[in-house]
């Protein structure tokens, strides 16, 4: 969160003090964009692409190559998500509101598990909008995904106007 700032201040030199201001975050950058534009006023509206909260829900998803063993997997899943409580999205989505916030995620990827969108969504304030595309993770080389990422990120923008 803290280059986060420090990028924004940098762009609001550049671009002015009244330039408008987006927050993008996507995958592991959903949780250090939540907590920084949750206590940065500078962004207009924020997005949070293919994340979630209840971090430890990711790990315990992401874990089973590193951690075979089923009974150590969700200790392992708890400690790393504790580890990670500043960041926490669940906790810092909230302040983000009254500014408009976009996620968007897929109920069908296996790396950010639906319960851990819909805590997110639970503990984010209004004005917040929620779509759900269709498909795994997002991936560098899926073009077609790329594109209905940048095109609902932009259309959304367009509509709340940063």
């Amino acid at each position: 969160p803290e280059a986060l700032a420090a990028a924004a201040t940098y762009l609001a030199q550049r671009a002015g003090p009244d330039a408008p201001l987006a927050a993008l975050g996507a995958s592991l950058g959903v949780p250090p964009v939540a907590a920084w534009a949750a206590r940065d006023s500078r962004p207009r509206a924020v997005a949070l692409l293919y994340g979630g909260g209840q971090l430890w829900r990711v790990f315990a998803a992401n874990l089973e190559e590193d951690v075979p063993s089923p009974w150590l997997r969700p200790i392992v899943a708890r400690a790393l998500g504790a580890a990670l409580g500043p960041i926490e999205p669940v906790r810092t989505v909230g302040a983000i509101a009254p500014r408009p916030l976009l996620v968007i995620a897929s109920a069908e990827d296996p790396w950010i598990p639906r319960a851990s969108v819909e805590a997110l969504l639970a503990a984010a304030g209004e004005p917040k909008r929620i779509i759900w595309l269709r498909g795994i993770h997002m991936r560098t080389g899926d073009d077609a995904l790329l594109r209905a990422l940048a095109d609902s990120t932009l259309g959304w923008l367009a509509e709340v106007r940063p």
